[in-house]
């Protein structure tokens, strides 16, 4: 009974609950979970505006989705609870009726004791593997935080520069009602001149409707409601720090801090000690304390024991079940494992292509910068009309507005690539 004793009251291991998932999202993103109360994030304010890496905070803290899932860490601790205790033992009583003797016995199924290290094991990989997920989609809500942000932010810098591009398209227009009027220009130069001011205008708006959609999908991620806790974004400085390449490296540390590799460790470990409790059916061992009232010296009781005899059933289809379920596990990591690597290698093409394009977009910028400068000092010298000064600082806006499509595509890139990684990168 000491030995019994011991076995149920041995506790397993349940660490793997809201502080573990806090400190491992910590690691990776820099940011926790909320551990009282609060409604915001330590340092957080709406009031000065949200920025980045602020929206990612208050969406691990707010995110009613996120909320949801966190709620798993419950319901497999509570399964690690369950695995580590062992079944009550069985009393059945017979009472005297005629010539019916009083009759009772207790029953204890001892190969619950034996059975109870494995059953824990399997409990806390897969408490462990839970909470391994629930890591990783932190960080899945982290970089479409930081994803949704990068489009807020091209259709804020849009519609600026697209207003830019409007308010010149404008002076041109004029331009070429001047000119058409004074008998230098076309009915069709000012009809292409009015339709051109006319599709400005409009993706003006369309960049607006775009903001203001980004910015609805953005609130909705930070857990905040509409007209509830009104906040205001801000812009993010541009990446100007490029990573050095390196796909092996960063491939490694996938490898390394994936959550989801390593929630298929645990998934292959728990089907492991899952393997090895239908071998033990035949030795389903159950103790039997039997007693009676009115035996050869009166009284009577006296031990037993009962086990299955593995005739008809030895257990064969639960021992395949167990089988298929190893295989299925290693597998499975073996796919998660080629997975990574390919998201990692997909993850930094992306990043670098886009570096590469910003770059070329910003050589293109220094020439429409000096030759817009040209026409301005030729205009200012009157060697030539406005018009070239407006072409000019048209293609320039242009020009700018593509280089703000690029940065951001950096930023959605390199939030990708950290993703694919597992952390967030220096």
């Amino acid at each position: 009974m000491g030995v019994i004793a011991l076995a149920a009251c041995a506790a397993p291991t349940n660490d793997f609950d809201r502080p573990y998932v806090s400190g491992s999202l910590a690691e990776r993103s820099g940011h926790s979970l909320a551990e009282g109360l609060d409604a915001l994030p330590p340092g957080a304010c709406l009031e000065d505006g949200v920025g980045e890496d602020e929206a990612v905070a208050i969406a691990l803290w707010r995110n009613a989705a996120f909320q949801e899932a966190l709620a798993e860490l419950g319901l497999r601790r509570a399964d690690l609870v369950e695995a580590g205790l062992l079944p009550n033992p069985v009393f059945s009583l017979l009472f005297p009726l005629g010539p019916k003797q009083l009759e009772f016995w207790a029953k204890l199924p001892l190969e619950a004791i034996w059975r109870r290290p494995s059953r824990v094991a399997a409990a806390e990989a897969d408490a462990e593997r839970a909470a391994t997920l629930l890591v990783e989609r932190g960080l899945d809500l982290a970089r479409d935080v930081r994803l949704t942000f990068a489009e807020w932010e091209l259709a804020a810098r849009r519609a600026k520069l697209l207003a830019q591009i409007a308010a010149i398209r404008e002076r041109l227009d004029d331009l070429a009602d001047a000119r058409l009027h004074a008998g230098e220009g076309s009915e069709a130069e000012t009809a292409v001149s009015e339709a051109e001011l006319l599709a400005s205008r409009a993706e003006v708006s369309r960049s607006l409707l775009l903001r203001d959609i980004a910015s609805g999908r953005l609130r909705a991620l930070l857990g905040l409601a509409e007209g509830a806790l009104a906040f205001e974004l801000v812009e993010e400085p541009r990446v100007a720090q490029e990573l050095p390449a390196g796909v092996e490296s960063h491939l490694q540390e996938a490898l390394a801090s994936r959550p989801d590799v390593r929630a298929a460790e645990l998934a292959i470990e728990a089907a492991g000690e899952r393997a090895g409790l239908p071998r033990n059916d035949s030795l389903a061992l159950t103790a039997i304390l039997d007693a009676n009232g009115s035996g050869v010296d009166g009284f009577e009781a006296g031990p037993g024991v009962e086990f299955p005899i593995p005739m008809l059933n030895q257990g064969g289809g639960a021992r395949m079940r167990a089988e298929a379920d190893v295989e299925r596990a290693a597998r499975h990591y073996v796919a998660v494992r080629e997975r990574v690597a390919h998201e990692v290698r997909e993850a930094e093409r992306l990043y670098f292509g886009a570096v590469a394009a910003r770059r070329e977009i910003e050589q293109a910028i220094g020439i429409y910068r000096a030759a817009h400068a040209l026409a301005l000092s030729a205009e200012q010298a009157g060697d030539t009309s406005l018009q070239p000064v407006l072409v000019t600082e048209l293609v320039l806006v242009q020009a700018q507005a593509r280089s703000a499509d690029a940065d951001v595509e950096v930023r959605r890139a390199r939030a990708q690539l950290e993703r694919a990684v597992g952390r967030r990168l220096p």
